[in-house]
C-alpha cells in the first residue's frame, strides 16, 4: 500500500509539479457543481464525483486533512442519503453508477488507510447488488434506466 502511495505522490507532483490539481477540485467541489442547488443536496451525484476525487487526493498526497473531512462528510451523506431503505437509488442506476465510482473508490481507499468503513456504515448498503440486478437486462448487457433522463 505504502509503495502505491509513494508512486501516486510522484505521478502526481511528476504531472502537476504540486498537488494544485487538488486545489482545482477543491474548489469545484465547493461550487454548486452546476447543479443549481446551493447547498447542493447530499444526494446528488455530483457531490461524490468531485469529493471523493477530493478525498483521493488527500490520501495520496499525505497533505490537507481539511479535503479529507470535507470528503467524508460528503461521501458520507451521499452514501445515506442518495438509497432508500430497500437499496434503490433515487437519481436511477445511471446516476447511481457515475456517483457511485467514487463514492465507493474513495470509502475503500480510506478504509484501507485505517479509518472506517464508510460502506458498511449504512446498513441498506448491503442491498445495493440486489437492487442492481434488478436492472439487468436478461441478456445482461443493459439495464432498465428507471429514473434515470433520457
Amino acid at each position: 500500500m505504502e509503495f502505491m502511495m509513494k508512486k501516486l505522490r510522484h505521478l502526481l507532483t511528476w504531472h502537476c509539479g504540486s498537488s494544485e490539481f487538488a486545489i482545482i477540485g477543491y474548489n469545484v467541489a465547493s461550487m454548486k457543481n452546476g447543479t443549481g442547488y446551493d447547498p447542493v443536496p447530499l444526494s446528488c451525484n455530483h457531490n461524490v464525483v468531485s469529493h471523493g476525487a477530493l478525498g483521493l487526493a488527500a490520501l495520496a498526497t499525505g497533505t490537507h486533512p481539511e479535503w479529507l473531512r470535507r470528503a467524508v462528510f460528503f461521501v458520507e451523506g451521499y452514501l445515506y442519503y442518495a438509497r432508500d431503505a430497500s437499496g434503490c437509488n433515487y437519481e436511477g442506476i445511471g446516476y447511481y453508477g457515475y456517483g457511485s465510482l467514487n463514492a465507493v473508490t474513495f470509502s475503500v481507499a480510506y478504509s484501507n488507510a485505517g479509518h472506517d468503513d464508510l460502506i458498511a456504515a449504512q446498513p441498506k448498503n448491503r442491498l445495493i447488488p440486489e437492487w442492481i440486478l434488478r436492472f439487468v437486462q436478461p441478456w445482461g448487457s443493459n439495464v432498465v434506466a428507471l429514473n434515470d433522463s433520457p
